[in-house]
């Protein structure tokens, strides 16, 4: 539908997009579709409300409370590798949180993905 409003995207790193944020809906109207990149378009998720982030994930093993609990105790210097054993999650899921690139909502420190 972008492609028949628009014409093709301006480079292989472009995808359609939603700017009304409807999409998940069903919007298929070609006026609120727009060429962004996956980093436009994933911030315009996080405007509109309606990226899935922490436990709303259907793929997450841990809830907003753990995380919370995790990063706490990353500040306290426990290790990745205690933490990891105490969640039954891999060393590296905690060394995402550490650094935010995954629950960086709740870290603040939300890598740009």
């Amino acid at each position: 539908m972008c492609f028949e409003a628009h014409g093709p995207p301006p480079t292989l790193k472009h995808e359609a997009a939603h700017i009304c944020g409807k999409g998940h809906e069903g919007c298929v109207n070609p006026k609120h579709l727009v060429w962004k990149t996956k980093k436009e378009n994933e911030a315009d998720k996080i405007k509109h409300g309606t990226v899935n982030n922490g436990s709303v994930n259907g793929m997450s093993k841990l809830s907003e409370e753990d995380v919370s609990v995790i990063i706490a105790n990353i500040a306290a210097g426990e290790s990745d590798a205690d933490i990891s054993k105490n969640y039954c999650v891999k060393k590296e899921t905690i060394y995402k949180i550490r650094i935010g690139e995954t629950w960086g909502h709740l870290t603040g420190r939300a890598s740009d993905g």
